[in-house]
């Protein structure tokens, strides 16, 4: 089964012991307005909104 949401909440559904495997793909916060190098051309680092610092 895959389940998909906030791991704080989503885990509290969860029975003790009954899980093999867990899978996270943070947002890392990259989308800065910075620049990066691919395949030879200067690239934005911008992935979107999801990827902005919330401050916290």
């Amino acid at each position: 089964m895959i389940i998909i949401g906030d791991s704080l909440i989503e885990l509290k559904k969860i029975k003790s012991k009954s899980v093999d495997f867990i899978f996270s793909d943070p947002p890392y916060f990259l989308s800065n307005n910075g620049i990066s190098c691919q395949g030879g051309k200067m690239v934005s680092v911008n992935k979107g909104d999801w990827d902005r610092g919330g401050g916290v």
